[in-house]
């Protein structure tokens, strides 16, 4: 397994040498830093977590606009 961040590329050579690697998982929103067609050609599952942390932003953005006029 390879988890990429947004600055983490998962190039055709990266992909090239992870001989046992079956999946990507990219950590945020769209996968377009991944080789998604280097990784279909060797039958790797890519997927990444839309959503994963809405909820986490709305209580911040809450937290932030009730303190906004302290």
């Amino acid at each position: 397994m390879l988890i990429v961040r947004k600055t983490t590329k998962a190039t055709k050579d990266i992909i090239g040498k992870g001989t046992k690697l079956k999946i990507i998982g990219r950590a945020g929103i769209g996968v377009d830093n991944v080789d998604v067609t280097t990784s279909a050609e060797q039958s790797i599952v890519v997927m990444n977590t839309p959503q994963r942390n809405a909820l986490a932003v709305a209580e911040h953005s809450v937290t932030l606009v009730m303190f906004a006029g302290v």
